[in-house]
């Protein structure tokens, strides 16, 4: 590998070359899936919870079992792009997949803390719950935005150009903080679309 497409470093970059991009679009696949079941159920769950705070336990338990699953399917999914980066010497795209991956696992392991808390009983989980949110709102707004931008420089097919800009409008959703459900929502149809852009780009390999 020539020096100048060096992004990560040399053994990284050579774990991405060998990777193959069915594995990032089917955990996209799934992801989108996941996502139009849990966002439903989350705001029904929340609604619940404001007049019986202690009611759904069993949706605390499944967010805390299914911490580390979620946490390593973002991973696998965006791993595609990271690839893309690496071979389109995208450097924006690959440090934003990078930082996104971390604010995953921050912000996961907060949900996964204030729904612990709320098993407990706490009245911490409401207070932390907050700070996830808005961590996971402004930080992945702004990454979000990067990574978008990432996207948008791949190349001048179109796919890249509309899955670009919306990313960067789900950052801005997601960065306004008061329309951040908006972002989520529409994140659904974003992953779908980029399961799609990765699949097109692997059999072109």
């Amino acid at each position: 590998m020539s020096k100048r497409h060096r992004l990560y470093g040399s053994r990284i970059d050579g774990m991405l070359d060998d990777f193959e991009m069915r594995y990032s679009v089917a955990a996209y696949v799934l992801s989108a899936l996941l996502s139009a079941v849990l966002l439903p159920l989350s705001i029904y769950v929340g609604f619940m919870r404001g007049a019986n705070p202690g009611s759904h336990m069993w949706f605390s338990v499944f967010i805390v079992l299914g911490t580390p699953f979620f946490i390593v399917l973002t991973a696998v999914a965006i791993l595609g792009f990271a690839k893309l980066a690496l071979t389109r010497s995208n450097k924006l795209l690959g440090y934003s997949v990078v930082l996104l991956i971390l604010h995953e696992l921050i912000g996961e392991g907060l949900t996964a803390f204030a729904e612990i808390l709320r098993l407990m009983g706490s009245q911490a989980a409401e207070s932390v719950e907050m700070f996830t949110y808005l961590f996971i709102a402004v930080p992945g707004g702004v990454l979000g935005i990067l990574f978008g931008v990432g996207v948008y420089r791949l190349g001048k097919d179109r796919l890249f150009k509309v899955a670009g800009a919306l990313n960067v409008l789900v950052g801005l959703l997601f960065a306004s903080i008061v329309l951040t459900i908006f972002g989520i929502g529409l994140n659904v149809f974003v992953m779908a679309l980029e399961a799609y852009l990765l699949h097109v780009q692997g059999r072109k390999k």
